[in-house]
C-alpha cells in the first residue's frame, strides 16, 4: 500500500504560509534553471518540462541562505506539515529513516504572527520523479492528451477524484522509495511505511485516512 499526499482538511492543521515577496522570486528563479536543463527533451520524457513549469520531483541548487515564509493568523499549535511542503524535525526525520540523502529539505525560518521567528522548519522536495500508477488497476482514472494532434502518444493521468477514485502503484517502481512525485498524475505519493508512522505517532497536518462514505480514500495499492 501507499498513500496519496493530501493536506489536512481542518483549519487548525492549515494556517496559511506565504513566501516573502524576494523568497518566491528566488523560488521562481530556480525552478525555470531546472526547466532550462530540461526543456529540450521531447514530450513524454519524466523528466520533460516546459516554459513555466514547476519541477516537481526534481532537485533544485540549494540556497545560500534559509528560505524566508510567514504566517498571519493561527488557529492553534502549528502541525508538523504546513503548506508550501514546510515541515519540522519529526517528517524530515521520518524520511530519512526510510531513504537517506536522497530528498532535499531546505532550511526555512517561518515568521508567526507575533513577529517570532522560528528557524526550525524545512522546504521539502521529493526527488523521486516517476510514472508510477497502474493505470489498468486504477478507477475512475482516465487519459488526458493535451496535444493530440502534435504529440500523439503524450498523456496524463486524470480523474473526477470522487468517491470512487482508486489508485494502485506499480511495486517495482517504488520499492524503496520514501516518497515520490508521479509526473503523469502531478500528485505527491508517501510509501506505506511513512504514511503509517505519521498516524502512529500522531503527525498533524496531513489527511490520511482509509476508505469513508463522505470522502473518498488516499490509501492505495501496490501491484
Amino acid at each position: 500500500m501507499a498513500w496519496l499526499v493530501r493536506k489536512s482538511l481542518a483549519e487548525e492543521d492549515s494556517p496559511h504560509v506565504h513566501w516573502t515577496a524576494d523568497e518566491l522570486q528566488a523560488i521562481l528563479q530556480s525552478n525555470a534553471e531546472v526547466v532550462d536543463r530540461f526543456s529540450d527533451l521531447m514530450p513524454g520524457h519524466p523528466n520533460y518540462l516546459k516554459k513555466g513549469d514547476a519541477p516537481a520531483g526534481l532537485p533544485i541548487r540549494y540556497p545560500d541562505r534559509p528560505r524566508q515564509a510567514f504566517i498571519n493568523e493561527l488557529k492553534g499549535p502549528l502541525p508538523d506539515a504546513l503548506t508550501l511542503t514546510i515541515v519540522n524535525d519529526r517528517i524530515k526525520l521520518a524520511v530519512e529513516a526510510i531513504e537517506p540523502a536522497v530528498h532535499q529539505f531546505i532550511p526555512t525560518t517561518v515568521t508567526i504572527p507575533n513577529g517570532e521567528r522560528d528557524s526550525s522548519w524545512w522546504s521539502m522536495r521529493p526527488c523521486h520523479r516517476i510514472d508510477s500508477l497502474a493505470f489498468e488497476h486504477c478507477e475512475d482514472v482516465y487519459k488526458y492528451y493535451p496535444q493530440p494532434e502534435v504529440y500523439p502518444d503524450l498523456y496524463y493521468y486524470r480523474s473526477n477524484e470522487g468517491r470512487i477514485m482508486k489508485l494502485a502503484a506499480r511495486k517495482s517502481l517504488v520499492a524503496g522509495m520514501a516518497m515520490w512525485h508521479d509526473w503523469r498524475f502531478s500528485a505527491d505519493f508517501f510509501c506505506e511505511e511513512l504514511g503509517q508512522y505519521f498516524l502512529d505517532n500522531e503527525i498533524r497536518g496531513y489527511r490520511l485516512q482509509p476508505d469513508q462514505d463522505l470522502l473518498r480514500s488516499n490509501h492505495i495499492a501496490e501491484v
